[in-house]
């Protein structure tokens, strides 16, 4: 197998809805169910979570509602699509303040603990969708302008309905702070992550800066579910790939219902050195155990972990023909950790990888793990899982028949 892991001195290697309520219209029209089912013919079973007491939540921004009442319609008939999508396939959905206190306690929260937040809330909106809420009986969030409240600005709520909304059990009213990013809820202040929009889900570790998925009005229901599929994390999963509006995507899939077909091909376009494909469900999974196998590969194989892909930042593990290196990445720069010699000559791939705060307990090649210290990394520790083919010739970097499993510890 070769030499163990050496540790190295590090060295350097170098909202407006404007446009979505013209699709949502379009969609309408048209009719979306056929487009629906040709897209999502790959999507996971409604049990992708497992039950019980978890410490993970998701929070979804639903979008404001004009007062234009033609459009209006349109938009309470799809929050009605997306409740009845989302509470069929089991999501509970639950207040903002119970979810942050599940998240940090010992209880936990339910399976698909999911969180309907409206900022920065606008009357027009309250108008259209509150009937909808009550009816499907839901729990939101409502986040609004203090400023614009205290103005009597006629665009948000009263003090006295604010005040009625708050008596009622389904809502809780939140103000936003300083800036949009920041809001108080419940007497607690907190802040929006620098991702907040792109990611659904959260976890303890970043508390400090909450992310959310802002929903777009052109979804339809299966549309909703299976983004949500593709972003969120299961217990004993496989990383596969599927069709997402019209891209190819990660997808997060249970272990028990994964099988040959799930393995896929990575493979370099003609013009290109490289091909990658990330996971999003990795986000709020900061501890993991990670098997990859290939039937082959040519010529690198990259696997990032803990990965920022704004930040370019975290984990790189590169199985090169000779050698294994860890690196940590920063603004894009690569800085060696660890490096381990090895011999791959086509054929099988197998590697291993247990990530647990610093530690990384790393396997290749069928041999026992070594385990190597990792640096500080800044930031929060849960990102995307992303793996990448390479080679310096265009067109011939590929991986076939991949498989991953995923472990959350």
């Amino acid at each position: 197998m070769g030499n163990a892991i050496a540790s190295k001195t590090p060295k350097r290697l170098k909202p407006s809805h404007g446009r979505q309520w013209l699709a949502l219209l379009a969609l309408l029209a048209a009719g979306a169910g056929s487009y629906d089912q040709a897209v999502y013919r790959s999507a996971v079973a409604a049990d992708s979570f497992p039950r019980g007491g978890k410490s993970r939540f998701l929070v979804l921004r639903l979008p404001e509602m004009p007062s234009n009442p033609l459009v209006a319609a349109a938009g309470e008939k799809r929050l009605e699509a997306w409740l009845t999508a989302l509470q069929s396939a089991g999501y509970n959905l639950v207040p903002f303040t119970q979810a942050l206190a599940g998240v940090s306690g010992a209880a936990g929260l339910p399976a698909q603990a999911m969180v309907l937040v409206f900022d920065p809330g606008y009357r027009s909106t309250y108008d259209s969708l509150a009937p909808i809420l009550a009816r499907h009986h839901v729990p939101a969030a409502w986040i609004t302008q203090g400023a614009g409240v205290e103005q009597n600005d006629l665009r948000f709520l009263s003090r006295h309905r604010l005040s009625v909304m708050e008596h009622s059990g389904l809502w809780e009213v939140g103000r936003l702070g300083d800036s949009t990013m920041t809001f108080t809820l419940d007497g607690r202040s907190y802040r929006w992550g620098p991702d907040a929009g792109r990611y659904v889900l959260n976890g303890k570790q970043n508390l400090a800066g909450l992310n959310r998925l802002n929903v777009n009005l052109s979804w339809t229901g299966p549309q909703l579910l299976a983004i949500l599929r593709a972003m969120a994390p299961v217990q004993d999963s496989c990383l596969t790939t599927g069709a997402l509006l019209g891209q190819r995507v990660g997808v997060v899939k249970p272990a028990a219902a994964c099988g040959p077909a799930d393995a896929f091909v990575l493979e370099a376009a003609p013009d290109a050195h490289a091909a990658s494909i990330s996971w999003r469900g990795a986000s709020s999974i900061p501890d993991f155990s990670l098997i990859v196998e290939a039937d082959s590969m040519f010529d690198d194989l990259m696997l990032f972990l803990r990965y920022d892909p704004r930040q370019r930042q975290g984990i790189a593990l590169m199985f090169a023909p000779k050698t294994v290196s860890v690196m940590q990445v920063k603004d894009g720069e690569r800085e060696i950790i660890a490096t381990q010699d090895w011999t791959y000559s086509g054929g099988q791939f197998i590697g291993s990888v247990s990530l647990s705060g610093r530690r990384l307990d790393l396997g290749v090649g069928g041999a026992g793990a070594r385990t190597i210290e990792l640096p500080e990394l800044d930031g929060t520790p849960g990102k995307n899982i992303k793996l990448q083919v390479y080679s310096k010739l265009r067109g011939v970097a590929q991986a076939k028949s991949v498989r991953l499993l995923l472990t959350p510890l």
